[in-house]
């Protein structure tokens, strides 16, 4: 029985010392750089990112990468972007060809679940990613989300 006790003792130190690391672990939803599909200005766009923390941990339960992003694709954040290019980064793109850049990458981002793969300027791949995605989805994430459907386009 002493043993058993040593063991359980030895877990749950392992478990209490390894478990903040696995939480520090990161979600994110919008590209790392800039690419031919994604704008620069884009990557300090407050609204994104508003809309991308709301919708990843610690702000939302830990699910599911497809989740999140329909959660961020869903923000009431962005809806503009569903349909125009103008509203959301406006201050950060002052450029309208940025901003329609922005606009089709979002619509391209949404459409394909956040399989969306673009090529950065200078680096790899630099879409969503993910450093922790596990669990099982038990409900879609409220915040900034308008439905608990799938998107519409």
């Amino acid at each position: 029985m002493a043993r058993w006790s040593w063991t359980a003792a030895a877990i749950a130190v392992i478990t209490s010392t390894l478990l903040p690391i696995v939480s520090a672990q990161s979600v994110t939803l919008l590209p790392s750089s800039a690419s031919d599909n994604f704008p620069a200005c884009a990557l300090s766009c407050p609204l994104l990112k508003q809309a991308q923390d709301g919708c990843v941990p610690p702000a939302a339960p830990k699910t599911s990468q497809s989740i999140y992003v329909s959660c961020f694709c869903q923000s009431t954040l962005l809806t503009t972007l569903h349909s125009q290019p103008n509203g959301v980064c406006d201050d950060t793109c002052p450029s309208a060809s940025d901003r329609s850049k922005l606009m089709e990458w979002y619509n391209n981002y949404c459409s394909s679940g956040g399989e969306v793969h673009d090529t950065p300027d200078n680096t790899s791949p630099g879409d969503a990613s993910t450093s922790s995605t596990s669990g099982t989805p038990a409900s879609a994430p409220v915040n900034q989300a308008t439905s608990s459907g799938p998107p519409s386009w």
